[in-house]
């Protein structure tokens, strides 16, 4: 993990001396910071042990995700005018929400479910209500709860645990500690 983010700071500083990470070309960085953030989720699930880091960064994931597909589909709704159907609009609708299913990967699943031309309607219902697309808000929060759950310890006192494993196993016996009879090999 850590080797993964050294390499895309040295990438990205090498860039920028390069002149490559400038803002004249903002989608060329968009797309490497989207490369580069692929091996690092991918060596996070992989290899790191399930405790409550992980289910921590996997909740702080998904409350992202949801919170990007919100503010994502809210400003297009702040300007959208109700009932309008001119062809120009539907053109303009056509295009900014074949864009905006592009920008969350979400085109190929879209047309996949959908199998037909791309509307408002069905691209909300897509991004909030379809639990099977990772980014709709019904997923995220879906995540955001199994992350929760996972987090949450099993046993939140020494009531809850066998009394062989009770807390007074710790105490020294003749000048060593002795393990309880759960944890003997």
């Amino acid at each position: 993990m850590v080797g993964t983010i050294n390499d895309t700071w040295l990438e990205f500083n090498e860039r920028s001396s390069a002149g490559q990470a400038s803002v004249n070309n903002p989608g060329a960085l968009f797309e490497w910071v989207k490369f580069r953030s692929h091996p690092s989720r991918g060596v996070t699930i992989g290899t790191a042990l399930q405790d409550d880091a992980f289910f921590f960064t996997q909740l702080g994931t998904y409350l992202e995700r949801a919170d990007n597909t919100a503010r994502i589909l809210d400003v297009r709704f702040a300007d959208v005018e109700p009932n309008s159907r001119d062809a120009a609009r539907q053109l303009e609708d056509f295009y900014y929400w074949t864009s905006i299913l592009s920008s969350v990967s979400a085109l190929e699943i879209y047309r996949k479910v959908y199998r037909d031309v791309v509307t408002p309607a069905r691209v909300v219902e897509l991004m909030i209500l379809n639990q099977q697309m990772p980014r709709s808000l019904l997923a995220s929060l879906e995540g955001v709860r199994e992350s929760g759950d996972a987090a949450r310890p099993a046993r939140t006192s020494a009531n809850d645990m066998p009394a062989s494993c009770a807390p007074s196993w710790c105490t020294p016996t003749s000048g060593r500690f002795s393990r309880p009879a759960c944890m003997r090999i």
